[in-house]
């Protein structure tokens, strides 16, 4: 293994793809969720796990990892671009009607869970900084794991995640305040005013980078046609705004939480949300088992009765504070309960601040440790926290994002000329639509919103534009290889979807025929039909007789076209 020397983290990746591939896919099939599966998976393969045997069995240093730390600096990328594709889902519009739940609901949150936590600490004879430390610490509940999981459902959007998201976008606002307060209660130096001011500088500057660059980015890289140009700008938006963030102080996730609600307000939403979903996937997975490895169960063997007391206790807190406040909040009280279980488990921000106050001084090792596996083991639970809630709420009514367009919508794949004649004419009956086109132009072709910019072969963007409950759809995009591979798409994912599509030529009708398009329509034929029609006009044939004929002669010259391909 001296080569691996060559290739940092090498067995970390060998060991999280075996995770991946391997050993989560067999906990689904057991109907253990993924997210269980990684945090396993990461207690297996941890230094607290099968690692310990390895001065007795050197071999199993090959497949386990010592060190948690590099793993989880490559998992808080996942993070990053979670809050990328929140940020997505949430343009501004949408998230200045949070501003109220933010500011009174998150902030209430975060004081009452925190003097309650804290008050405990003070009264097992901690420091006031440990008391400071451990409040605002397990105050704060995971961002990752619990949008992970609304996202995972559909349900960021929904009432739900609108007041979870609400309350974990406050937590990620009061990093910054938080962190300057356990410094100057650890004695630490430097100026708070200044490090909020960079903190307020960074966040400005990220939205004027949003609002100014971005769009003539994903222009450019639109224009090109290369997939690789524009998942790479994507992965530069994300990535750049979370590190100009985490440089000033503030939380990455946050930076690129505020990247993707810039890019929310564009058309490129759509197309980035697929490019990112796999991406943010792995990396998520990668987050789980670095969390999994943090868990020491030698330390509950140690502490039998008070560890568990505490991970159910701090549960209750938090969950009985984040219940009140949903009802305030006008939730039903079985989504409020989920709400509460929900957000009741410690989050990242834990291992941050209980790692910086141990390293300080401010916690001894071993109090820092109780902390840390408390509050992994409260992450670890979230996924069950999570089915409770899910049952709590059975009668109630299914919660859903608001849908892109109505049930029985038509969809209309390519939005050129006649992509246009087609929507004004569905317009004029009152028929719902939707659009997809690959340039990223044709949305200011319809001021209502209605176009999709992407590819229309791609089964995610079509579910997005409601595949799934639409009445019809409409190929009339010009490229005839486009055309087909869009048909061919809807024809292997919804089946049962009728496709109507304009055709170039007699191979161009076979190839739609061949990928369920029932009966393309030539585009010779109807030019021609359309000069006939002007031609019995400017002859003074009766209208009656004259439209007649033109069915007639459709008629049959699609069906010579059906058996010559003529």
């Amino acid at each position: 293994m001296e080569h691996a020397a060559h290739l940092p983290l090498l067995r970390e990746a060998l060991v999280f793809l075996f995770a991946a591939g391997v050993l989560v896919p067999a906990a689904r099939a057991l109907g253990v969720p993924g997210t269980l599966g990684f945090l396993a998976a990461g207690v297996a393969a941890g230094p607290f796990g099968v690692a310990r045997l390895s001065e007795t069995f050197p071999a199993l240093a090959f497949v386990t990892i010592g060190d948690p730390a590099d793993v989880r600096m490559i998992g808080e990328l996942g993070v990053v671009f979670l809050m990328f594709a929140i940020g997505l889902e949430l343009p501004l519009r949408k998230l200045w009607t949070l501003r109220a739940s933010v500011a009174g609901y998150g902030g209430t949150q975060i004081a009452l869970c925190g003097a309650a936590i804290g008050a405990i600490a003070a009264i097992h004879g901690h420091t006031p900084a440990a008391v400071l430390a451990i409040g605002v610490a397990l105050a704060f509940s995971s961002t990752a794991m619990v949008m992970h999981t609304l996202a995972e459902r559909g349900q960021t959007g929904a009432p739900l995640g609108r007041f979870c998201f609400a309350i974990l976008l406050a937590q990620d606002l009061a990093v910054v305040p938080m962190l300057v307060g356990l410094e100057l209660a650890a004695g630490g130096a430097g100026d708070p005013a200044l490090k909020i001011a960079v903190a307020i500088a960074a966040t400005a500057g990220v939205l004027a980078a949003g609002r100014w660059l971005l769009r003539p980015l994903f222009a450019r890289a639109a224009a090109t046609r290369a997939r690789e140009a524009f998942l790479a700008i994507t992965l530069l938006t994300a990535v750049g705004a979370a590190a100009a963030t985490g440089a000033a102080g503030l939380s990455p996730a946050l930076g690129a939480f505020l990247a993707g609600v810039m890019l929310g307000e564009s058309e490129y939403r759509h197309e980035v949300e697929i490019d990112i979903e796999p991406i943010r996937g792995l990396l998520m997975g990668l987050f789980f088992l670095s969390v999994g490895m943090g868990i020491d169960f030698a330390l509950l063997a140690q502490w039998p009765v008070a560890i568990p007391l505490s991970v159910v206790g701090l549960i209750a807190i938090k969950a009985a504070v984040v219940y009140a406040l949903a009802r305030r909040a006008g939730l039903p009280a079985p989504r409020a309960a989920h709400a509460g279980l929900l957000l009741g488990p410690a989050g990242e921000f834990a291992f941050v601040v209980l790692g910086a106050a141990t390293l300080a001084g401010a916690i001894d090792a071993q109090a820092g440790g109780v902390m840390l596996l408390i509050a992994s083991l409260t992450m670890a639970v979230l996924p069950g926290l999570d089915a409770i809630g899910r049952r709590l709420r059975l009668g109630a009514a299914r919660e859903a994002d608001a849908p892109v367009a109505a049930e029985g919508h038509a969809i209309v794949l390519g939005f050129g000329r006649i992509g246009r004649v087609i929507g004004r004419a569905l317009d004029a009956q009152e028929i719902p639509w939707i659009a997809i086109d690959a340039d990223p132009t044709a949305a200011a072709r319809d001021p209502k919103g209605r176009v999709l910019f992407g590819n229309a072969a791609r089964a995610g963007l079509l579910r997005r534009a409601g595949a799934d409950k639409a009445a019809l759809v409409i190929v009339t995009i010009d490229d005839p290889e486009a055309a087909v591979r869009a048909a061919a798409a809807v024809g292997r994912h919804w089946p049962q979807l009728p496709i109507l599509a304009r055709a170039r030529d007699r191979d161009h009708a076979h190839r739609l025929r061949a990928v369920a398009v029932a009966a393309p329509v030539p585009e010779a034929i109807e030019a021609g039909l359309a000069l006939a029609r002007q031609t019995f006009d400017a002859l003074g044939l009766p209208r009656e007789t004259a439209l007649h004929r033109i069915e007639t002669r459709r008629a049959e010259e699609f069906a010579r076209a059906e058996t010559t391909g003529d």
